[in-house]
């Protein structure tokens, strides 16, 4: 995740408009489609910072154009559907489309949806400020059923996705799309049951294409900014039904930087510091809630955490998996601030993550979180409800970078990416998904 931090310092040396201006001549014809045109941040850390160099790379590389009429049902002939083996990494079958990394990854509707991203591993020393090169971002996607072990092509995007931000509501997925990758952007919503991709407007305001997340708010989709570092304006929620954005009122912590919002079922919980934090000592994150149906928010106590802002809704707690306390070096017993933490909504009580695993190995994919699992990138798992840890073994391939990782209900799925060699001067494409499910 920190790792992701490096790559900001080469955004500026990115040569992108030639790549985006060859995308544009290559999307697909608009005959024959049936979606409706209506005509929209970095966050710094995995859930955003880390995204920035996801972004990044994604929006230098390959589109690969594909026949729409071909069959769009694809099983491998070679491996069957991962059984219910706990605790081991079961190989997931081979997919309809080129593996990739920098992708969108979402679970919806019983299936795996993942679109976008890039073919081609970086062609230069990993950190390295290289100036971009390489094919247009791809636009095809696909969905993977973990029940059946079955993919099936999904229609391409209209446009390249910006894979760091999205959100599922219903069996529809919310996720930036961009013409250009810096400035023309769009909310895109994809059906999965109807295989339609639309096209919506963006919330009002002078936001830049990496300003806004994206987040599910019941039946509405959030869009919030990451930061309020350069100006405050109006989160805003985006009603599917009407196609139509209202702006929420400003929030009782502006202004603040690293912000985070997770819908707990009932009500938005933000977590944010204040743009100038204090000394390490005195560091907190401050926190809101924020009821959709009266229209207030409220402030609730401040957590002592101060690691990236990857907070997650998991067994019935936000969550932030990160491992670690400020001045460990990079142990797991430091005396400092914790990175990650635990916070109850319904009692307002703030507590420490469970003692982690005594090995942690890294496995390829961002943090993310499930519906009672979530998982770290340092290489562990942690049961929410049963507030304990396992440790989670790095891939079989080793990828180390930019690999989608999804929860699939139960189950972790992990798929692409790429790795470096021991010397970190060159990268490779990891051919291979895979798949865990808890021992618990």
């Amino acid at each position: 995740m920190r790792d992701a931090k490096d790559h900001l310092g080469a955004l500026d040396l990115l040569e992108a408009p030639d790549v985006w201006e060859e995308a544009l001549t290559r999307r697909p014809s608009p005959e024959g489609e049936t979606s409706e045109t209506v005509r929209r941040g970095p966050q710094r850390v995995l859930a955003a910072v880390v995204a920035i160099g996801i972004f990044a790379g994604a929006a230098l590389f390959a589109v690969r154009a594909f026949n729409a009429a071909e069959d769009r049902v694809h099983s491998s002939p070679t491996v069957s559907a991962p059984g219910d083996t706990h605790g081991v990494w079961q190989p997931v079958p081979a997919p309809p489309i080129p593996f990739r990394e920098g992708a969108a990854g979402f679970w919806v509707d019983g299936r795996v949806v993942i679109v976008g991203g890039s073919d081609e591993a970086p062609s230069c020393p990993r950190l390295a400020n290289c100036a971009g090169g390489g094919q247009p971002p791809l636009l095809d996607g696909a969905a993977y059923e973990p029940s059946t072990g079955t993919w099936t092509k999904i229609a391409p995007s209209p446009m390249p996705v910006l894979p760091y931000a999205g959100a599922v509501v219903g069996d529809v997925v919310y996720i930036w799309g961009s013409t250009d990758g810096f400035t023309e952007e769009t909310l895109l919503a994809f059906d999965v049951n109807d295989d339609q991709w639309r096209e919506f407007p963006l919330p009002p305001g002078p936001h830049r294409p990496t300003g806004l997340m994206l987040t599910t708010a019941s039946d509405l989709v959030l869009a919030y900014a990451d930061s309020q570092e350069r100006g405050v304006t109006p989160d805003a929620l985006f009603d599917p039904s009407t196609g139509e954005w209202s702006p929420l009122p400003l929030d009782p912590l502006v202004p603040s930087f690293d912000r985070s919002i997770v819908w707990t079922g009932n009500e938005l919980v933000l977590i944010a510091p204040e743009v100038e934090p204090p000394q390490v000592a005195s560091y907190v994150r401050r926190v809101a809630t924020y009821d959709i149906a009266r229209g207030t928010w409220r402030r609730l106590p401040n957590s002592p955490s101060m690691g990236d802002p990857i907070w997650f809704w998991s067994g019935g707690r936000v969550v932030n998996p990160e491992i670690g306390h400020v001045g460990d070096n990079g142990s797991v017993a430091g005396t400092g601030p914790p990175y990650g933490g635990i916070f109850d909504p319904s009692t307002s009580a703030w507590s420490e993550l469970p003692p982690p695993p005594e090995r942690l190995a890294p496995y390829g994919g961002p943090s993310v979180g499930g519906s009672r699992y979530v998982v770290t990138e340092q290489g562990a798992i942690l049961d929410v409800e049963a507030g304990a840890w396992e440790a989670l073994p790095a891939t079989p391939t080793q990828a180390d970078e930019q690999a989608v990782a999804v929860w699939a209900g139960d189950r972790l799925i992990v798929w692409g990416g790429y790795r470096w060699n021991r010397t970190e001067t060159a990268a490779e494409m990891v051919d291979a998904g895979w798949l865990w499910i808890p021992s618990g």
